[in-house]
């Protein structure tokens, strides 16, 4: 996050155009990051020429499928305030959206699910499409933040142009709890992200979000998955809703412990045994051992 964010303003500074990637496998959190970006740098006030004042800063687009180059012109139009988004030729429309984007000046522009707009697309007309992605860097001027899985760099590399408009490439893993210098960091994301559903819900949780048990017995129900940790919280808030407790402001471990048994974690889970019912060491334990084994999701 912080690399991205660096990425973003030295980007806003810069003489030659920038842009950057983020990719990863589905789920590890590359648009939670994303939103998380839009929200760091927040909103600013800007008028566009004959028109009324209107609050910009950045702009999230996701990106259909089945889309063409057309299909996202006008998306990205429409969510710009055009009037005729889907009027005129595919260059006709790239150019007011040339324009209204230089009008505007957003902080930065994010393209999520990016691999949508390459993955449909025969092999001689991609170029097409990363002529179409270098001229709005290039004559807008404004980052642009693709998020995509790792079938976008491939695509990208394929032209030296267009790698080194997006050559800050910033890759999404799942979070590593096995290793012992890692565990640590682990320990530090879950405490933050436990402090923050705290907060939101308003909690005063049983739960302690900074011991290492906790943070093994997540990371060995979710193996590190990021939509699986958020997965395992919103359940977790749903049990203890449907259980009276968190209308009086508690979270507990009770709310954790029947996740095991959830098909939806089946597939991320690193030990069969419910690990909220067993002591860390001998949860961290049979987490090493299916990593040994090859077994383990990491």
């Amino acid at each position: 996050m912080g690399k991205l964010s660096t990425v973003v303003k030295i980007a806003q500074h810069a003489n030659e155009p920038m842009g950057c990637m983020v990719c990863g496998d589905a789920g590890v959190g590359k648009t939670t990051i994303a939103q998380a970006l839009i929200q760091l740098f927040g909103t600013g006030e800007s008028r566009r020429p004959g028109y009324y004042s209107h609050s910009v800063g950045s702009y999230y687009v996701r990106v259909p499928s089945p889309v063409s180059v057309g299909h996202l012109c006008s998306d990205m139009l429409r969510m710009l305030g055009d009037y005729s988004p889907d009027s005129g030729t595919v260059p006709r429309r790239t150019a007011r959206l040339t324009r209204l984007i230089g009008e505007v000046r957003p902080y930065f522009i994010v393209l999520d699910e990016i691999q949508h707009l390459f993955r449909e697309m025969a092999a001689s007309k991609r170029p097409v499409v990363r002529d179409w992605l270098k001229n709005l860097v290039d004559q807008t001027a404004v980052p642009f933040v693709l998020v995509g899985n790792d079938h976008v760099r491939e695509f990208l590399d394929e032209d030296g142009q267009s790698y080194r408009r997006f050559d800050t490439q910033i890759v999404v893993r799942t979070l590593n709890a096995s290793i012992h210098e890692e565990l640590e960091e682990f320990q530090k994301f879950v405490a933050s992200y436990g402090q923050l559903i705290n907060q939101q819900f308003c909690l005063d949780s049983e739960v302690d979000y900074k011991k290492k048990d906790f943070a093994l017995a997540l990371y060995s129900l979710t193996g590190g998955n990021l939509s699986a940790i958020r997965s395992a919280f919103q359940k977790a808030l749903i049990n203890s809703h449907l259980d009276g407790r968190l209308v009086g402001g508690n979270l507990s471990a009770v709310d954790f412990q029947g996740l095991h048994q959830d098909i939806y974690f089946s597939k991320y889970r690193v030990i069969e045994n419910n690990p909220f019912e067993k002591r860390d060491r001998c949860i961290y334990d049979q987490i090493i051992a299916e990593l040994e084994k090859g077994n383990a999701v990491c």
